[in-house]
């Protein structure tokens, strides 16, 4: 996400120099933090089996997710709670 932010920033005015400069610190930020998650991921991958890890993987992202949600985007998740019907749950469900 991070880094589709800061190509967005980094292409959205090409007269903006700041805006280069904020795209492009967006971009090398993923970068380290998919770098940080590699790493970490590379360690506990030689702790833990490889179903053990993918589903704390999954665990860990979901709550991040769900408490990420009401937090960063409140006003959004609330209108979505209050306007969605069984049929549209149905609809999103794999």
């Amino acid at each position: 996400g991070t880094a589709l932010v800061g190509l967005a920033i980094f292409t959205a005015d090409p007269s903006d120099a700041a805006a280069s400069l904020t795209g492009d610190a967006s971009c090398v930020a993923a970068a380290l933090c998919y770098a940080l998650y590699d790493l970490r991921l590379f360690v506990w991958g030689k702790r833990v089996t490889p179903l053990r890890l993918i589903q704390n993987k999954v665990a860990a992202q979901a709550a991040l997710a769900v408490t990420a949600v009401p937090l960063l985007a409140y006003a959004d998740a609330r209108q979505f709670v209050e306007s969605v019907t069984p049929s549209d749950l149905v609809a999103l469900a794999p």
